[in-house]
């Protein structure tokens, strides 16, 4: 579960979100993206998602 000004920072930074994993990743991924390869060397799978897309389908949890 992340604070909203979390999410907010994240999603200023590009940051994707890896459903994988349920790590962040650098910069340089559009909000709405998805497919994108994970840069953990331990996942590498290719899902990570924008930010925005990882808030609209539940895929993290932000705090009230």
């Amino acid at each position: 579960m992340i604070s909203m000004q979390e999410y907010l920072d994240h999603e200023r930074n590009y940051d994707g979100y890896c459903t994988a994993c349920g790590e962040w990743t650098t910069g340089g991924v559009e909000p709405d993206a998805e497919g994108r390869e994970c840069e953990n060397p331990e996942c590498g799978k290719t899902t990570v998602v924008g930010a925005e897309r990882a808030f609209i389908t539940d895929a993290i949890d932000i705090e009230e």
